[in-house]
């Protein structure tokens, strides 16, 4: 079992209002003027969304900050005394781990109200990269269920060639040399560096989430803020849904039956090797989500089984270099049969079922996620997190590398399988003062991965 604790205190302390680099929320900062472009003081800043409503004050440079903001679309008004008239701008979009510049000019007695004007560039990063809003992104093109499938689309992705399915190698970098972080717990695998459950035999089996509970991915390929580390490929940062003042909730079932698919080409290898043939999954999606005390304590809970049933059989092998191990017999021993068939090694099927035959191999993967999120104060909020993929794979050929391994003997053979995390994350976000935040967390990433032989041989 690999278990980490992570434990983040990141206080933001300066002599005007800065930009805080928070990694799960977004900022909204700008500044307030008179059409003269004097700055104007004491002007109140109120953001309302579906989770809520922040304000913030500005100081004598007529500038405010709005930190911690959960990624979604805003409406902000802004009143000032001494005979100025509100100012309104709908519709702005606040991103993961971005910040939004909006200025106002306010004009004494004319109410103005902008839509849309929030800039799409944050111009106090140096990083780039790609931000999805998965739910709208995924209704608009083919998209997989699963978490990887999401940063598989940003520029500068491509294939890790060999790394293991969900390990792309990002700006010039192997598949291996990407980091991870949901709701701000890395789960990259601190052994190979790949996506959760990793090993050399398996790769990558578990990915601590699934697409059905993400809110927003943010895809970073180069120019990483100071905050970023343990990466020379790149950071993929999402966040967990959660709730908001409207109760919302969805029940889905996706399939994928084996007999819709393309057929699959065999791989024949001189050392062994089995292929799937076909596959069947089975994902069932449950979420829900709301208020549990309007504008102030909210949650968010999401369950998605999901069953992947593989059909794989073992090819022939005719190759007197490398005769695979069998019970009870030799792997110098030519005069054996091993099962492989051929015209020097006959066909076996009490030996070796599998070169003639399909053999089912099932996994299921229990994935979850829960977020409690409480709005104790207009300035302090607190969110506890839990998610993860535990996952099972039942007696048989689980290991591609069967032959070898004999993983398709007589009576099931191969082995059972358990992998996949457990995920936990308490956060605590601060507003002291225009100039004093604190964004403090404590996160505890269990991976787990356990093989067991069927047979013992």
């Amino acid at each position: 079992m690999k278990s980490s604790v992570t434990c983040l205190l990141l206080v933001l302390l300066s002599a005007a209002p800065a930009a805080a680099q928070e990694l799960t929320t977004g900022t909204i900062a700008g500044k307030v003027t008179d059409p003269a472009g004097s700055p104007i003081a004491g002007a109140v800043v109120i953001v309302v969304s579906e989770s809520g409503t922040h304000t913030a004050t500005t100081d004598v440079n007529g500038s405010y900050i709005l930190p911690f903001l959960r990624p979604g679309v805003y409406t902000v008004r802004v009143e000032a005394p001494g005979g100025f008239t509100t100012a309104i701008k709908n519709d702005v979009a606040v991103a993961l781990n971005q910040r939004a510049v909006l200025n106002f000019t306010l004009e004494p007695g004319k109410k103005e109200t902008v839509t849309g004007a929030a800039p799409l560039i944050d111009v106090t990063s140096t990083a780039t990269g790609t931000n999805l809003k998965y739910d709208e992104f995924a209704g608009s093109i083919p998209l997989g269920r699963s978490f990887t499938d999401t940063y598989s689309v940003a520029p500068g992705v491509v294939s890790g060639l060999g790394t293991g399915q969900g390990n792309y190698a990002i700006g010039g970098a192997s598949g291996l040399e990407n980091s991870y972080l949901i709701d701000g717990v890395n789960i990259t695998n601190t052994g190979f560096g790949g996506i959760g459950s990793y090993n050399i035999v398996y790769g990558s089996l578990g990915t601590g989430v699934t697409s059905e509970f993400l809110d927003q991915v943010q895809i970073k390929t180069g120019g990483f803020e100071a905050e970023y580390g343990q990466a020379l490929g790149g950071i993929i940062n999402t966040i967990v849904k959660s709730g908001t003042n409207d109760f919302k909730g969805s029940v889905a079932w996706y399939a994928t039956p084996g007999g819709w698919r393309s057929a699959y080409t065999p791989v024949d290898l001189e050392t062994g090797t089995s292929n799937t043939l076909r596959q069947n999954v089975n994902d069932f999606a449950f979420s829900v989500g709301g208020p549990i005390k309007k504008d102030k304590l909210f949650y968010f809970l999401a369950y998605n089984p999901v069953i992947t049933t593989d059909g794989r059989r073992a090819n022939a092998l005719d190759n007197p270099a490398f005769v695979p191990a069998r019970a009870g017999v030799s792997v110098f021993d030519e005069s054996q049969t091993t099962g492989f068939g051929g015209s020097r090694y006959a066909a076996d099927p009490l030996a070796f079922p599998a070169s003639v035959e399909m053999i089912d191999r099932t996994r299921r993967a229990d994935n979850y996620a829960l977020k409690l999120s409480w709005q104790a104060t207009p300035s302090h909020q607190v969110e506890l997190t839990f998610f993860g993929d535990p996952a099972t794979g039942g007696a048989g050929p689980q290991r591609d590398t069967a032959p070898e391994f004999s993983d398709f003997a007589t009576g099931g053979g191969g082995s059972t399988i358990r992998f996949g995390s457990n995920n936990q994350s308490l956060k605590w976000n601060a507003v002291f003062s225009p100039r004093f935040f604190m964004e403090a967390q404590v996160a505890r990433h269990a991976g787990i991965f356990r093989e067991t032989s069927a047979v013992n041989d």
